[in-house]
């Protein structure tokens, strides 16, 4: 038995890319996060979606960036929201 030999891909184009920040409730034991999703299209037409977990891929700066970023908009919803 033979085995069918497999063709070569190359990725030739990023499709979308999201981004998904987690700002848990300040009062549980969660912890923030980000993750991220990426759609890659390859030259025989063929798409893939790479998620993963996007912190290690951040700069402390970036963190504290967006951690400051969440916490303004938890303020901006508790104050636009909440009675």
């Amino acid at each position: 038995m033979a085995f069918e030999r497999q063709a070569a891909r190359t990725p030739t184009a990023i499709g979308r890319v999201e981004i998904h920040l987690f700002s848990p409730d300040p009062t549980g034991n969660e912890q923030p996060g980000a993750e991220y999703v990426v759609q890659v299209r390859y030259d025989n037409g063929e798409h893939h979606t790479l998620r993963g977990n996007l912190v290690p891929h951040l700069s402390p700066a970036q963190i504290s960036g967006l951690l400051g970023f969440m916490d303004d908009m938890r303020t901006k919803a508790i104050t636009e929201i909440l009675p």
